[in-house]
């Protein structure tokens, strides 16, 4: 559920609740931090009276240590006040901050203006406090009706994802055995009208026409045919795709596809891999993985509401609010996306940017700096020492959850080229074993079981020599999709090399193992491939090992690969168990 939806005028209650309370806690909390304001000014003073009597090294650096602290001290205010809907307590927080920054700078005494503007700004922020509790103002950065976001993830539909197919052709469609062999429900219709009464019954995730001429002249020659397919892509609550397969390619019939609602448009005879990579990408209801942003900010109350704001929107956050505690949660909770505060006592926010970046396992983690710090200078810097991002606070919620968002999806496409197969999107060679050695080191911790499965395509030579590279591509990429359906989301599967793949079956002995990739076996020797207007169909084998026995990584895939090697000895078209 978002903050508030780009149509609707109401806030959520809950959120619009938590929000307000994280509003009162700060307020709460509002005379401590003044008081804590004027307790480290009142030092500076002193040490600044210090360092005039003595004018050594020693009072020189305990001013600027007492400088450090109050600037800091006004710079988390001058940052969290507007946020929480108190400009004014920014405003003057602000000002006192560029004095003593300016005064940390230059090393200068402070001169009579500097300290008429912090001490005014002592009594201002004072004033306020007695006038009650200071009360948040209209247009503060926490109105969630200023701040329409969009939840970043949705929860997937339960069950097959259901395809209904309306065909000019009395016989089914060639492709569709092999829609249902990769997990379709696949229904199949002749007639508009009772495609209508299916659809006000139950609505399907894609629609695909079969037409033998073109798609003007298919819905000329059905009755209803071009009011339904309006309503199917613009009356449902969630638009139903629309895939056109005729047996004209020109721009004509493509341009009336697009016009009645087509979302993809294929060629008889329809090359099944494409049909089922558009087909994935317009039916995924499986939501991607959560983004992870790790919070540092020593101010609870702001880190409170940028995790609050994350949250909202579809993310995990984990929140640290001293900077000598971020090694930790770097380990375990693995962040995508570390959103930073400069100013932290004891260890800056570039200082900890640098720290972490001297790590090579964080060298890609983006790093966005949030700060009231206005300086191109100072933000420069921190982009120097490791940042990728600068945020002015107070920050917007919406543009808050727009930055996170764009980074950690770019990082996350860049870690995808990293360790991933360019050709059919599984883990490449070298992340496969790592992942298997991972796995195995797991078993020997938590005592339980893995399978590991060796699979190779038989004869594969024969098909790129017979239809050709591209074909033999095809043929790949249906493998490691149909495995990737039928196989559980917390299993490994690796693109071994060549025409070899790898899969993990975590939590499964090796007869659980060999029973469903027997079945994965057996609808893909069923499918149907195409090439030049033939076809043809392509068998796997695969051998199979367990752990334990196998103790280590090298043990288990060598003892997998002699089991495929017995598979392809023996016949071919077979699963076998190390023994």
């Amino acid at each position: 559920m978002s903050l508030l939806s780009s149509s609707e005028s109401q806030v959520s209650p809950n959120l619009a609740h938590q929000l307000e309370q994280l509003r009162l806690s700060y307020i709460e909390r509002l005379p401590a931090k003044i008081e804590a304001l004027e307790d480290a000014w009142r030092e500076v003073l002193r040490c600044e009276k210090k360092a005039s009597a003595s004018n050594t090294e020693g009072a020189a650096a305990e001013r600027h240590e007492a400088l450090a602290v109050a600037h800091r001290l006004f710079h988390s205010l001058a940052g969290s006040g507007a946020t929480f809907g108190l400009p004014e307590v920014s405003r003057l927080a602000r000002a006192s901050e560029i004095v003593l920054k300016a005064a940390l700078q230059n090393e200068a005494p402070l001169d009579q203006k500097a300290r008429e503007i912090v001490e005014n700004s002592h009594c201002e922020l004072r004033r306020l406090l007695e006038q009650s509790a200071p009360e948040a103002q209209e247009n503060h950065a926490l109105t969630p009706e200023t701040s329409p976001i969009s939840p970043r993830f949705g929860a997937p539909e339960s069950g097959p994802p259901q395809v209904f197919v309306l065909s000019q052709s009395r016989d089914a469609p060639p492709w569709m055995s092999s829609i249902c062999a990769f997990g379709y429900g696949v229904t199949l219709f002749h007639d508009a009208q009772k495609l209508r009464a299916a659809l006000g019954e139950n609505a399907p995730n894609a629609l695909i026409l079969n037409c033998e001429s073109d798609p003007e002249e298919f819905v000329q020659s059905q009755a209803e045919l071009s009011a339904l397919l309006h309503e199917v892509a613009h009356n449902f609550e969630v638009p139903v795709p629309i895939l056109w397969v005729c047996s004209k390619n020109d721009l004509r019939p493509r341009l009336q596809a697009v016009r009645l609602g087509g979302a993809a448009f294929f060629t008889h005879p329809a090359d099944v891999d494409s049909l089922l990579v558009k087909l994935d990408d317009l039916t995924n209801s499986h939501p991607p993985e959560p983004y992870r942003v790790l919070i540092v900010d020593d101010e609870p109350a702001l880190g409170g509401l940028y995790s609050l704001v994350l949250r909202q929107a579809g993310m995990e956050t984990c929140e640290i609010h001293d900077p000598f505690t971020v090694m930790a949660p770097l380990v375990e909770f693995r962040p995508d996306l570390i959103l930073m505060d400069i100013y932290m006592p004891g260890c800056s926010g570039t200082e900890l940017a640098a720290v972490i970046r001297q790590q090579e396992a964080y060298v890609s983690i983006p790093i966005v700096f949030l700060s009231v710090e206005a300086d191109v200078s100072k933000q420069m810097e921190a982009m120097r020492r490791g940042g990728d991002d600068f945020l002015l606070k107070p920050v917007q919620p919406r543009f808050l959850v727009s930055a996170v968002t764009t980074r950690v999806s770019r990082s996350r496409i860049l870690r995808n080229l990293m360790m991933r197969d360019s050709l059919t999107g599984l883990l490449n060679h070298t992340k496969t074993k790592e992942q298997l050695a991972i796995e195995v080191d797991r078993v020997k911790r938590l005592g339980h079981s893995i399978s590991v499965a060796m699979i190779d395509i038989d004869h594969f030579k024969n098909v790129n020599d017979s239809y050709g590279h591209s074909t033999g591509d095809r043929v790949l990429r249906s493998l490691s999709r149909l495995l990737g359906q039928r196989l559980r989301q917390t299993d490994v599967i690796g693109r071994y090399g060549g025409e070899e793949f790898a899969v993990i079956m975590n939590g499964t002995h090796a007869e659980d193992a060999v029973r469903v990739l027997d079945e994965i076996r057996e609808s893909f020797a069923q499918m149907v491939h195409y090439a030049d207007g033939k076809e043809f169909r392509v068998t796997f084998s695969a051998g199979v090992a367990e752990a334990p026995p196998y103790a280590d990584a090298e043990n288990i895939s060598e003892a997998a690969d002699k089991a495929l090697y017995e598979a392809k000895r023996t016949g071919r078209n077979r699963i076998v168990l190390a023994k």
